[in-house]
């Protein structure tokens, strides 16, 4: 790998725009996260129920 190409991957001041963006992806996570919360629920019922 040369020079070039390793100072052009380097980008220290990228916080900025992580910033920016915090709200954006704070709120797809939780999003992300009550899907996984809901569908194990789901399962955990289905799963209960079915072997009664």
């Amino acid at each position: 790998m040369n020079m070039a190409a390793a100072k052009k991957s380097l980008r220290p001041f990228r916080l900025h725009r992580h910033l920016c963006h915090l709200r954006e992806r704070y709120i797809s996570d939780w999003t992300i996260f009550n899907h996984l919360i809901v569908a194990s629920a789901v399962f955990v019922f289905f799963l209960t129920s079915c072997t009664n």
